[in-house]
């Protein structure tokens, strides 16, 4: 990790003010060095903090599928709709198939595998 930002370091040096130009002409505040380094023991304060933020952000995604309760409505369905269903649940199988069926057999004849 510290290879990765010594170099990273090292390019925006070698860059200079071109790279601080550029910035300002995007529109990116740029502070000047010296509040920067008097900042520091601060940043990395929030660095700390903010280091786990997209992993927190990424699990929060998943809480619908953790913390699913079962739904209020209702126990067993008729007979008539078990049979939709069960219709419908088969057509879609039976439509998934096919296409991976054809997936699978048109990517083995471009890769001049054995195909029938």
């Amino acid at each position: 990790m510290e290879m990765i930002d010594s170099s990273v370091k090292a390019a925006m040096d070698a860059l200079g003010d071109e790279l601080m130009r550029y910035l300002e002409e995007a529109g990116e505040e740029i502070l000047p060095e010296k509040t920067q380094k008097a900042e520091s023991p601060e940043k990395t304060k929030s660095t700390r903090q903010g280091f786990l933020v997209p992993f927190k952000i990424s699990l929060k995604g998943f809480e619908g599928f953790l913390n699913k309760k079962p739904s209020s409505g209702g126990g067993s369905m008729n007979a008539t709709d078990a049979f939709k269903l069960d219709l419908a649940r088969s057509g879609a199988r039976s439509s998934a198939k096919s296409a991976m069926w054809n997936i699978y057999h048109h990517f083995k004849k471009h890769h001049g595998m054995l195909n029938w």
